[in-house]
């Protein structure tokens, strides 16, 4: 995988991340839904980070068009656990294969602000997100080679289900129990350039399996 790669200064990320809250406390979700709850685990951040996650068919080996975006940051973002140190952010989305493609984070160097993104087009997990499960996906280890110093490791999956154990106490509506979602394949794509002010990354069309794990 490729480090973080910066450019110079971009305003559109800002105004992204200001805008993004957490879901409602009236969400509700549970065993039944037809979508997928998606929880993704990061490290805690001084500077505000966006996880993008796209819909993969694993049997056409096709990106399809969904692209999932969590935004965190200290004021503002998706998470719903501000005062920890892992950052547990909700998404309801439709279940399905998803694959982790792009980590961002903003940054300053103490004269300008910009931008620091890492595309996994060389080798990028696919989680299993199935309708009516409330999926915790943990992101730390993908962090590696951050210049903002963030943390490069997974947590224990005990720590995450506590951690969300006690976030979903204000979110009463959601039901069902928490399973920590491991990746099942490894994918890669041809390098691509970013689409700017939109997307820092870009994909082709289709990819290929490095690795399957099998069950």
């Amino acid at each position: 995988m490729k480090v973080l790669q910066l450019f110079s200064a971009v305003t559109m990320s800002l105004v992204t991340v200001a805008c993004a809250t957490p879901p409602p406390i009236s969400l509700a979700f549970g065993p039944q839904s037809n979508t997928a709850l998606l929880v993704s685990a990061s490290p805690r951040t001084a500077m505000a980070t966006t996880i993008e996650l796209r819909r993969v068919n694993m049997e056409t080996l096709q990106f399809e068009d969904e692209i999932v975006s969590v935004e965190n940051a200290g004021i503002g973002g998706n998470q719903i656990n501000r005062q920890s140190n892992i950052w547990l952010s909700l998404k309801e989305i439709d279940g399905g294969d998803y694959a982790l493609v792009s980590l961002a984070t903003n940054t300053f160097t103490g004269y300008s602000s910009g931008q620091a993104w890492r595309c996994l087009y060389s080798g990028a997990p696919v989680f299993k997100l199935p309708s009516g499960q409330i999926s915790i996906v943990q992101l730390g280890a993908y962090w590696g080679g951050s210049p903002t110093g963030l943390s490069a490791r997974n947590d224990e999956e005990s720590v995450l289900t506590q951690e969300f154990e006690s976030a979903r106490a204000r979110y009463p509506r959601i039901a069902g129990q928490a399973v920590v979602v491991a990746p099942h394949a490894i994918i890669r794509w041809e390098e691509r350039r970013g689409i700017r002010l939109t997307r820092n990354c870009s994909e082709p069309s289709s990819f290929e399996v490095l690795a399957r794990k099998h069950e």
